[in-house]
C-alpha cells in the first residue's frame, strides 16, 4: 500500500525502470512503435488469499484522512489536493459484497474541489472468459461484470488522451477504468494519461494503490 501524490512516485528514484515498446498514433489512424523507459510501478506477485473489502476499507480510511487535509487547509491551492486515484489489484475470483459496494460507492461520492475519487479496477484472471487486451469494452464489462458496476467511468479529458496518443484504440465515452491482466506497459501508459490530465489543469492525480 502506498499513499502520496503521483507526482510524487514518478520522482522516486527507488523505483525500477523497464525499456519498452510502446505504439502511439501516427496521426493518419494508425501506429508506429517508439522505444520509451519507464518506471516499473507494478511487479505481481500472488501471495495467497486476498480480501477485496478490506482493501477498500484501507482505501476509504486513507481517504477520510485526505478530506480532513482538505478541510483544513488555507491556502486555496487545489493542486494541492488532487482527485485521488485508487488502483484495484485483484484477481478475478475475489468475492465482492454487499458491504465491498456500499464502501466503493461511498468512496466514488466524496466530493471534492476537483472532483469525485476515481477507481481503477485491474483484474488479472488465470483463464480469462475472452483473451487479449486491449480490453475496457462492452465484452469485458459483460464478462465481469461485478468488477465493472464498482469501476468509474474514464473521464473525457483523460478519455482521448488515452484513445489518440496512448495506445488505448477501443476506449470510448462509455468506458469504465477496469483492465484485464494489464501489464506493466499498459499500466504505465494509463498512468502517462492520467499524468496528461493533470498538467492540463483539467484533473488531478493523487494516487493510492
Amino acid at each position: 500500500l502506498r499513499s502520496g501524490s503521483i507526482e510524487s512516485l514518478f520522482s522516486d528514484d527507488s523505483i525500477p525502470m523497464q525499456h519498452l515498446i510502446q505504439k502511439v498514433s501516427d496521426g493518419a489512424g494508425g501506429t508506429i512503435d517508439i522505444d520509451v523507459e519507464l518506471k516499473q510501478f507494478v511487479s505481481p506477485k500472488a501471495i495467497g488469499e486476498c480480501s477485496i473489502t478490506s482493501a477498500f476499507n484501507c482505501a476509504s480510511q486513507i481517504l477520510a484522512e485526505w478530506v480532513i487535509r482538505i478541510n483544513e487547509s488555507r491556502d486555496g491551492n487545489i493542486n494541492m489536493y488532487p482527485v485521488p486515484v485508487i488502483i484495484n489489484f485483484s484477481n478475478a475470483n475475489v468475492q465482492i459484497t454487499n458491504q465491498t459496494d456500499l464502501l466503493i460507492r461511498n468512496i466514488m461520492n466524496i466530493e471534492l474541489m476537483d472532483g469525485n475519487p476515481l477507481i481503477i479496477n485491474c483484474i488479472y484472471d488465470r483463464r480469462p472468459s475472452i483473451m487479449g487486451f486491449p480490453c475496457l469494452s462492452k465484452m469485458v464489462d459483460l464478462s465481469y461484470k461485478e468488477f465493472c458496476n464498482i469501476s468509474s467511468f474514464i473521464p473525457c479529458e483523460i478519455l482521448s488522451e488515452m484513445k489518440e496518443n496512448n495506445g488505448f484504440p477501443h476506449v470510448g465515452k462509455e468506458s469504465k477504468f477496469l483492465l484485464l491482466n494489464p501489464d506493466n506497459c499498459t499500466l504505465g501508459r494509463l498512468i502517462w494519461s492520467i499524468l496528461w490530465a493533470d498538467d492540463r489543469g483539467t484533473g488531478g492525480a493523487g494516487i493510492i494503490r
